[in-house]
């Protein structure tokens, strides 16, 4: 069986495409080091039209009466906050333009504006050296350094200095924890169950939030958020793997970017947080491959969830789970000394 594999490595290389999701502009070239926070492509996206509503400007008047008082014909270029339709008189009643555009139609009831929409940008995420151009659409960035890869995230990204507010990869984050040395950074903690602390979070604010797990309920609240939020473990109170955990807590102070992204299998696409060091050519993770023994694994399943083990034997035959379901299993050591015995599809191996 394939194995599911995932990156917790202090010093390693590996490649990542940053695409346009449409044709564009590509404004970096091969062999330019990036930052994250530097726009590799952009591209124009479909202008955006805005119905605005003419009832309540015009009632009881007449068409003609109505086209008296227009002060911008279509085709014309308006600036936000433009007057487009005044009554004038006492009762002066104006319909204004809410952003800059185009007059594309004026009827009886309404106008509509064609809104002018500023260039979509895509940011490196990463801090690596450009290696090829895809033409139009966008780069494929190398990067060397600490890549620790989770299982969640929000969509965002960002960077920022990192800091740790948790001593222990189980720490509940709270709001005592979340002092000035958080503002502009990127937090570091255990596991969160609270929607207040989350929303302290937001107030400082900071710049991104890595977390072993979080409470399911909180979901809807950080996939709102505009900063980053990455979890390395998944939900519930389960914490952060103590490799993870140490691996990035060695790590506080230096520059760390998150990249939040949702987990997509198909695209090879993942949640994880890379710190840039200066190092010569690294070789790239290696390429999935089977389960074997003495691989280090992380467990995926409670109650062992997150904790780490290694591989001692893998039964030839499927074994009879205690669930009563048969399946191809491992018996692992934990850390912990303990032995136990895992479905391998609940087995991350670690590189």
């Amino acid at each position: 069986m394939i194995a599911s594999q995932t990156t917790i490595n202090g010093l390693t290389g590996f490649q990542r495409a940053r695409m346009l999701p449409i044709d564009g502009r590509v404004r970096v070239h091969t062999g330019q080091t990036v930052n994250p926070e530097v726009v590799i492509a952009e591209a124009a996206l479909s202008p955006h039209v805005e119905v605005l509503d003419l009832r309540p400007i015009i009632t009881g008047l007449t068409r003609r009466e109505m086209q008296s008082m227009i002060e911008h014909e279509v085709g014309e270029t308006v600036e936000a906050g433009d007057v487009i339709i005044s009554t004038g008189g006492t009762l002066n009643r104006v319909l204004r333009a809410t952003a800059s555009g185009v007059i594309r139609e004026i009827t009886p009831t309404q106008v509509l504006l064609e809104v002018n929409r500023r260039p979509f940008q895509m940011r490196a995420a990463y801090h690596g050296d450009v290696v090829e151009i895809i033409p139009d659409r966008g780069v494929i960035l190398q990067m060397r350094g600490v890549l620790v890869q989770g299982v969640w995230g929000n969509g965002q990204h960002a960077s920022g200095k990192l800091v740790a507010v948790a001593d222990r990869e189980n720490q509940l984050l709270e709001n005592d924890q979340l002092k000035a040395d958080c503002v502009d950074a990127i937090v570091l903690a255990g596991r969160c169950n609270d929607i207040e602390v989350l929303r302290r979070v937001k107030n400082l604010p900071v710049r991104g939030l890595i977390l072993g797990s979080l409470s399911s309920h909180l979901i809807p609240t950080v996939q709102q958020m505009e900063f980053p939020v990455l979890l390395i473990n998944g939900f519930g109170p389960v914490g952060m793997d103590s490799q993870s955990f140490r691996l990035l807590r060695s790590n506080q102070g230096r520059r760390i970017s998150a990249v939040a992204l949702p987990w997509n299998r198909e695209l090879g696409i993942r949640p994880e947080a890379h710190i840039h060091l200066p190092a010569e050519e690294l070789p790239a993770p290696p390429p999935p491959r089977e389960y074997q023994e003495g691989q280090l694994v992380r467990v995926n399943t409670l109650p062992y969830l997150p904790q780490i083990g290694q591989i001692e034997q893998i039964p030839p035959e499927p074994v009879l789970l205690p669930s009563g379901i048969k399946a191809m299993a491992a018996d692992v050591l934990l850390k912990s000394g303990q032995r136990i015995v895992v479905p391998l599809l609940n087995l991350d191996v670690i590189e």
